[in-house]
Parts: structure tokens; C-alpha cells; sequence
């Protein structure tokens, strides 16, 4: 993909069309740019907002306080 079609990809707003499976030896790099980091972002905030709430109300006091202080950090993020 040139660069001007990822630009224009991310103007839109949208992901890109998956890259084809090259054929042989598979290829697990990840081409970590704006348009990635938008699709993961939106995955990575959809699992925190379902495993953190049940974890805020676990028995354990220094399960509660690991919570509180990864929430701590992720609001310095924004």
C-alpha cells in the first residue's frame, strides 16, 4: 500500500482491505501505523471495559489496589 492510500484510509476513517496470505512461509510482522493503532485501540478499550469492572470488586484488597493503580496510570495515557 503507498503511503498516499493509507492517507487516504485514514482521512476516511476506515481500515484498510486485509493484505493477502503470501503463499509458503507466513509472515507475522505488524505494520504498527496510525491506521493499526486506530483498529487496536477500539479492541484494547472494548476488553479493558469488560475485565476491569469485575476485577474492582474482587475479594482481594491488593487485587482492588492493582486496579486502582493500572487506572491510575492509564489516565496519565489521555
Amino acid at each position: 500500500m503507498t503511503p498516499c492510500q493509507q492517507l487516504q484510509f485514514m482521512c476516511a476513517g476506515t481500515l484498510p482491505p486485509p493484505r493477502p496470505m503470501p503463499r509458503g512461509k507466513p509472515n507475522f510482522r505488524v505494520a504498527r501505523d496510525a491506521v493499526w493503532l486506530r483498529g487496536t485501540a477500539g479492541r484494547v478499550a472494548s476488553v479493558l471495559q469488560a475485565a476491569v469492572p469485575p476485577l474492582s470488586s474482587h475479594p482481594r484488597a491488593t487485587v482492588r489496589a492493582a486496579v486502582a493503580e493500572g487506572r491510575e496510570l492509564m489516565s496519565g495515557l489521555r
